[in-house]
């Protein structure tokens, strides 16, 4: 990076992925994503906390549509690579938990309800990055570089209950899916119709 691509533009995003797997029927949790006609996992962008200035530090840019600066996914030269994805792994200055997201997308958007869903709990499994891959989404940029946390949630009895009656009602609506390991390989689910995000491939 700081070598032979010091000053070539890469647009990278920190953000989180949970496995959400109903125990006895073997489904993957997803919801429908926000900004692209997808079922996804639930997760997102970490955000920054504290006073660290990414953007003095690093030069970096916010991505064009961010309504919040303080999201994890911007522009940097490529020679500071090294260093953003040390400090990300350091946990330092930046949020560390899934109930945001977790929250957001699931108890606000009335799927779970919050009696049940109070809390949880949930455990670090890995990272899967993909790095340096040729992009053209933006203007300037020349590469992607994307890391991905991914969490396990364990359920307690209640809450499964809850995903397999909310299953047992109905597997497929506008706001969720239950779709199986091959499902999520081919991208694809509701008779090839539907479409998978690619990146849902990193929770199995």
């Amino acid at each position: 990076c700081w070598l032979f691509i010091p000053n070539k533009i890469v647009y990278v995003s920190l953000s989180y992925l949970i496995r959400i797997k109903v125990a006895g029927t073997e489904k993957y949790f997803l919801v429908k994503g926000n900004k692209i006609n997808q079922y996804q996992p639930v997760g997102g962008v970490y955000k920054l906390v504290g006073n660290k200035d990414i953007y003095k530090e690093w030069e970096a840019s916010v991505k064009p549509d961010s309504k919040n600066p303080r999201d994890l996914r911007f522009f940097i030269k490529a020679k500071y690579l090294p260093d953003v994805l040390k400090w990300f792994k350091s946990g330092k200055d930046r949020e560390v938990g899934v109930w945001r997201e977790f929250h957001e997308e699931l108890i606000d958007n009335g799927i779970l309800t919050s009696g049940n869903f109070k809390s949880i709990r949930a455990e670090y499994l890995y990272t899967r990055e993909k790095l340096l891959s040729k992009e053209t989404r933006f203007n300037n940029e020349t590469y992607h570089a994307l890391a991905y946390n991914i969490f396990s949630i364990e359920l307690n009895s209640t809450q499964l209950e809850e995903l397999k009656q909310l299953q047992e009602k109905k597997s497929f609506t506008k706001k969720y899916a239950f779709v199986s390991e091959d499902e999520i390989n081919k991208e694809c689910f509701n008779n090839s119709k539907t479409r998978i995000g690619q990146h849902t491939k990193h929770i199995i």
